[in-house]
């Protein structure tokens, strides 16, 4: 028999373990399942007394009281039923659902919570928490109490046990509780709030206005999201596939929602649509990287909306633009911009017109970008900038500190060839003739030129 493993699929053999047990005493890692075993259950003297047990898993055992394991290192333990005196720091477990949940371990770090809710929870104490995953499931065969009180207390006794934690993720009714309003995060890393509900306002929001020093803050898939004065200690917001619901209805004004966050660096807006507004204004006196991909859509829900956009963000140095075209833009304020990406997006339905407004509008957003030393452009950006050179040559280039302009030009076949659009060349050159220029084919098979570009203008 193996010294270092050692495992068992027992039904209705205690007295075997147990002399098996007595066989091989110094086995390092334990496997015992007792499943359709009834009876309450107490593990061999051998194993308790173990010196060498470093891993114990034990499933399906009724009755199983938890000794202490002098060198054991990972426990598991799945579909049991342990008993323990009351001591506040005992995990208790019933058929119908938990009892009563302590955790008492100083050097934890990671903690993932995946189940109902027990009926009370003990004193927790966790000072060295970084990482807690926290999904509240419904109780089976019960309806949905996720805004009653009782349950919003119990949800909040067991995040204030989280209070030292750096990176929290937040899941299923966690974050349906009114009563989050009220809790206050002491943590430095990232919160991570998600929900698969449908149609019913979170207020995870609130939940973030008191938190002391939270810098990192990634929202994902939350429904009705409203964004309120989050922590001036913010830094870093994620916003993916959430409906945002901006005003009243009666009303649709220009949307600032992120002036208030006035130490804000980064922002990305992910596949979000936006309800209730004229005007998406983003502004930020501190904002240095901005990143928008599909906003005003939110595949997920199958949710489209459109409005105007404006940028403005004195220190904003990055910014990348992977949208559908808004219907209009407001302003674009970025003196301090050094690189920018621009993918216009295709409409998911309907006809894609290159008619001259839109050409116009394109324009608009690429002048907005002037100050930047380093442009990508991409394929349908370059098409709608080319089906009118006209307006080109109107109007002299504003880019006079470029260095860098990549564009990515469709072919006009799949051979080496391609799609050169001089005039628009010609135009970002014009005010930066030093500026290297590289030419990138958007087929499959690649094929790239790099490089200087002389075009045999003055």
């Amino acid at each position: 028999m193996h010294r270092h493993a050692f495992a068992l699929d027992v039904y209705h053999f205690s007295t075997m373990i147990h002399a098996l047990f007595k066989a091989d005493s110094k086995a390092g890692s334990v496997s015992i399942a007792l499943y359709g075993h009834d009876a309450p259950y107490s593990l061999p003297d051998a194993l308790v007394r173990s010196t060498t047990l470093t891993t114990l898993t034990i499933a399906g055992v009724v009755g199983l009281p938890l000794p202490s394991f002098a060198t054991l290192t990972a426990l598991r333990l799945k579909n049991c039923i342990i008993v323990g005196e009351n001591t506040g720091t005992v995990i208790g477990f019933a058929i119908a659902g938990w009892t009563g949940l302590g955790i008492v371990a100083p050097k934890l770090k990671t903690l993932t919570f995946k189940s109902q809710l027990p009926q009370t929870f003990c004193y927790s104490f966790l000072p060295s928490l970084q990482h807690a995953n926290v999904y509240v499931v419904r109780r089976f065969g019960c309806l949905d109490k996720a805004h009653d009180e009782p349950t919003t207390r119990k949800v909040l006794e067991l995040l204030h046990g989280l209070s030292n934690t750096q990176s929290l993720q937040l899941g299923g009714t966690t974050i349906q509780c009114t009563g989050l309003c009220k809790f206050s995060l002491y943590g430095h890393g990232k919160v991570t709030g998600k929900s698969s509900s449908r149609g019913r306002s979170i207020p995870l929001s609130r939940l973030l206005v008191t938190c002391r020093t939270l810098q990192t803050l990634t929202i994902a898939g939350v429904v009705r999201l409203r964004l309120l004065p989050y922590p001036r200690t913010l830094t870093a917001l994620h916003l993916k596939n959430c409906v945002v619901k901006c005003f009243p209805e009666d009303t649709a004004p220009t949307f600032d929602g992120f002036a208030a966050m006035v130490n804000l660096k980064e922002l990305c807006i992910e596949e979000c649509a936006f309800f209730n507004l004229d005007t998406l204004l983003i502004s930020g006196p501190e904002l240095q990287n901005l990143t928008l991909l599909n906003v005003g859509r939110s595949y997920e829900r199958r949710l489209i909306r459109w409005f105007g956009l404006g940028i403005v963000a004195p220190k904003l140095k990055t910014l990348t633009f992977r949208c559908q075209l808004p219907r209009y833009f407001s302003q674009l304020h970025l003196p301090s911009l050094q690189h920018a990406n621009v993918y216009v997006v295709r409409p998911p339905f309907g006809v894609d017109t290159n008619d001259e407004p839109t050409t116009s509008k394109v324009l608009k957003l690429v002048q907005g970008l002037c100050n930047a030393q380093s442009l990508q452009l991409g394929a349908t950006t370059i098409q709608k900038l080319a089906a009118f050179p006209q307006l080109l040559e109107q109007q002299s280039s504003p880019f006079t500190r470029l260095e860098s302009l990549e564009l990515e030009v469709r072919p006009h076949n799949k051979v080496y060839q391609l799609a050169l659009p001089v005039e628009l060349v010609a135009y970002f050159l014009e005010g930066s003739p030093s500026a290297e220029v590289k030419i990138l084919g958007s087929w499959r098979s690649g094929g790239i030129l790099k490089g200087p570009l002389s075009l045999g203008h003055s």
